[in-house]
C-alpha cells in the first residue's frame, strides 16, 4: 500500500471518528438539557427580595413523567435581585435549561411595580439574550396559588395559559404584550401596554382584567 493511500485512509477514520464523537456529544446534550415552559417572578416585600422560578411541561399519563419533562420543579430561590435569583435557580437544576420553547414569564403585582428591580431585569435578559422575545408575559396578585393550580390541569401551566390568552375573548380583541415588546418600550417609552391579570377562584385560573405598564 502506497504512503499516500494510507494516509488517505487515516485521515477517512479520523473523520470518521469525529463524526461519530460529535454525535454522541449531541445526544448527551439533548439529555442534559430541560425545557421550562414558564418563568415565574417575585418580590417579597417583606424582604426586599426577588424569588425565581420555572414550571417544566409533564407528561401525567407516563408512569416516568418525572423523567420526561426533563427536570423536577424546584421551590422558588430568592435573591436580592433578578440576577442573582435566576443564577441561584439555575443552579439548583440537575440539567441546563434550554429556553427556546418558553411561553410566558408570570410576574408577581408587587415585582412589576418594583421599577428598578423590574427594569433591571429586563436589561439582564435583553443583554443576554436569555428568554424568546414572543414570550407572554402576565401579572398576577396570587402566584403562588397560580403555580400550584397546574396539578389540575391536563398540560403543563405555561401551554395552558399560552391557550388561555390566545383563545381568551380579550386576548382575541387585543395584541397580547410579550417580553420582546415590554424590551423595546423600555427604550422608546412610547405607549402603555395591558398585561393580562390572572386570578385563581377555585383552583382555576381565570384572566379577569389588565395591568398596564
Amino acid at each position: 500500500m502506497s504512503w499516500k493511500k494510507w494516509k488517505k485512509i487515516c485521515a477517512a477514520a479520523l473523520l470518521l471518528g469525529c463524526a461519530v464523537q460529535l454525535a454522541g456529544c449531541r445526544t448527551t446534550e439533548l439529555e442534559d438539557r430541560s425545557f421550562p415552559m414558564l418563568a415565574a417572578v417575585a418580590l417579597d416585600e417583606s424582604k426586599q427580595q426577588v424569588g425565581f422560578t420555572y414550571v417544566f411541561p409533564i407528561l401525567r399519563a407516563e408512569p416516568d413523567a418525572a423523567d420526561e419533562a426533563g427536570d423536577d420543579p424546584a421551590a422558588m430561590e430568592y435573591a436580592g435581585n433578578f440576577a442573582q435569583a435566576w443564577e441561584k435557580y439555575e443552579d439548583s437544576l440537575n440539567k441546563i435549561a434550554d429556553y427556546n420553547h418558553l411561553k410566558v414569564l408570570l410576574m408577581s403585582r408587587s415585582f412589576l411595580e418594583d421599577k428598578e428591580q423590574y427594569e433591571a431585569m429586563l436589561t439582564l435578559l435583553q443583554e443576554k439574550e436569555i428568554f424568546p422575545r414572543n414570550t407572554y408575559v402576565c401579572v398576577t396578585d396570587q402566584l403562588e396559588d397560580v403555580l400550584k393550580a397546574e396539578k389540575n390541569l391536563k398540560e403543563d401551566l405555561g401551554t395552558y395559559i399560552e391557550e388561555l390568552l390566545e383563545n381568551h375573548e380579550f386576548g382575541r380583541e387585543t395584541r397580547l404584550p410579550t417580553l420582546g415588546d415590554l424590551m423595546d418600550e423600555k427604550e422608546n417609552k412610547r405607549r402603555t401596554w395591558n398585561l393580562p391579570y390572572l386570578s385563581v377562584k377555585e383552583d382555576t385560573i381565570l384572566w379577569e382584567g389588565s395591568v398596564e405598564k
